[in-house]
């Protein structure tokens, strides 16, 4: 279209109205119906959708990040899904907000994906991941608030001692026997290398001891 002369704009089979619009005034025009609009001076055109004025565009800022998917919310919005880790399959979960997310497939052996060398007094544990117990004194291993089932977590020693805290509801069955439910319960090492191999059996609340190095202590 070209600027500062007259110029025919032919609308046709257009069933919602819309507005065009340019330059530093803009002027508004409302189409409805099929028909051939003629459009004099600079003008701007904005597309209106009748019954859709709280509508959201999708547009390329919505997938700024690698895998990202976008799924309904249930309640007319949508919501940017990052992509789960590697080996992860993207499983129905009411629970979620956008009623889905990433987990590890059942009977996968996709196990631990990485490794974390912990010389703090204290570290948060988050599914699928292995640790180092490499600090002079104790590390405090804390269970993640939320795991899905049949997700897996490592703690090897290197030096020191460990225990794993639980959060409440949490519990870790060894054996035949299962740890105190909730914040009183726990796990610890006897000596500096022992190690553990846990999996969750209960999502978000329940993990089971799949192997042990060492004397292991339960409360």
């Amino acid at each position: 279209m070209a600027k500062n002369s007259a110029v025919n704009l032919d609308i046709t089979n257009l069933s919602v109205g819309f507005t065009v619009g340019g330059g530093t005034t803009k002027r508004f025009l409302t189409v409805n119906g099929a028909g051939n609009t003629t459009l004099t001076s600079q003008q701007s055109i904005v597309l209106t959708l009748p019954n859709r004025a709280t509508d959201t565009v999708v547009g390329y800022g919505d997938y700024s990040a690698k895998g990202v998917i976008l799924v309904g919310t249930g309640s007319g919005t949508f919501s940017a899904l990052t992509v789960g880790a590697d080996g992860t399959v993207l499983t129905a979960a009411s629970g979620q907000t956008t009623g889905t997310q990433w987990q590890v497939p059942a009977g996968s052996a996709a196990g631990v994906t990485s490794w974390t060398n912990v010389t703090a007094g204290t570290q948060t544990m988050v599914s699928n991941a292995g640790y180092y117990a490499n600090n002079a004194s104790a590390v405090a291993f804390t269970l993640p608030a939320t795991a899905a089932q049949f997700e897996y977590m490592e703690i090897v020693g290197i030096q020191g001692s460990w225990n794993v805290v639980q959060g409440s509801g949490q519990s870790i069955v060894f054996g035949d026997i299962t740890s105190t439910v909730g914040a009183g319960g726990s796990l610890s090492s006897s000596f500096a290398t022992d190690g553990i191999k846990l999996q969750c059996i209960v999502a978000n609340t329940t993990w089971q001891v799949v192997s042990a190095v060492g004397n292991i202590n339960y409360v």
